[in-house]
């Protein structure tokens, strides 16, 4: 059976002096190494354990992704010695790649926007792309396993985002920093849970990890914006047709009202092929007349 050893390369140095984290497979004499995206000098690796010691400052999120990644690769071996089939180490490398790029939550989450995306959901792709570029922000741009989202990873990010201060008129005389309400973090963290949701669902991650289990996500009510059916009546009788471009923002108005408050984004990636002339009658005969 081949053998399975977490390593630091000391061979291999990067330009910030640390030494690549490996998962090495022996097989037939033959030696692959997996590389984990992480790395760590001499000073924050316990070579008797094979492991990142307490001065590795990510040290819990290097923990966890190898032993993910050692799981993997053990997962995959035992597969083919059960079926007694041969294998080598390349077919060790094709398996893995592609389980990781399945559990990797960059690549799911890239995933779930295309698709929305492509069935013309646009405004839930936003949302979720903003999820992830928060995501990216905290984890500092290195990829994470989907099982690595765990309670802590969630409580984790929950202080990140209430410390957190974005610049706001960026680039303007009239810049400042503010940090996120409430509601902007309830915002992030309903979105990741509702990713999370979909990978359980999907089996890529197990029910019994659920990291949101003790989570609680709060949120504040908001001034009430809406208006009366006068000012919406007052609005739609309005008489702008000599104003070309208020009569554009009154019609793109009336549609978003007419649709039940459509998001613009999606009002704008509409197509003629996507009005069908029974679903809203009222809609149809306000624009046909």
């Amino acid at each position: 059976m081949a053998s399975v050893k977490v390593k630091l390369k000391t061979d291999k140095t990067l330009s910030d002096n640390t030494h690549p984290v490996v998962v090495q497979v022996i097989h037939n004499r033959k030696r692959k190494v997996f590389y984990l995206g992480y790395s760590a000098t001499e000073s924050q690796w316990d070579e008797d354990k094979k492991l990142p010691n307490s001065k590795h400052p990510e040290r819990k999120l290097l923990l966890s992704k190898i032993e993910n990644a050692v799981w993997d690769i053990k997962s995959i071996i035992l597969e083919f010695e059960n079926k007694k089939q041969k294998y080598s180490l390349e077919d060790i490398e094709r398996l893995y790649k592609n389980k990781s790029n399945n559990d990797s939550f960059i690549i799911y989450c890239e995933r779930l926007i295309k698709s929305l995306k492509e069935t013309g959901k646009v405004g839930n792709a936003s949302v979720y792309q903003s999820c992830l570029e928060s995501i990216k922000d905290y984890t500092k741009d290195k990829d994470i396993h989907l099982n690595e989202i765990d309670y802590k990873f969630v409580k984790k990010y929950l202080e990140y985002l209430e410390s957190k201060e974005n610049i706001v008129n960026e680039g303007t005389s009239k810049e400042y920093k503010k940090k996120l309400t409430v509601n902007g973090i309830s915002f992030y963290l309903r979105t990741l849970r509702a990713i999370i949701n979909k990978a359980i669902k999907e089996g890529l991650i197990n029910e019994t990890s659920y990291p949101f289990k003790n989570i609680s996500i709060k949120s504040q009510k908001t001034r009430k914006r809406a208006v009366n059916k006068d000012v919406i009546k007052m609005v739609e009788e309005l008489d702008v047709s000599k104003e070309e471009n208020l009569q554009l923002y009154k019609d793109l108005f009336m549609f978003s009202f007419y649709n039940r408050g459509m998001n613009f984004v999606d009002m704008a990636f509409l197509k003629v092929k996507n009005i069908e002339l029974g679903s809203n009658p009222i809609l149809v005969l306000y624009f046909l007349k």
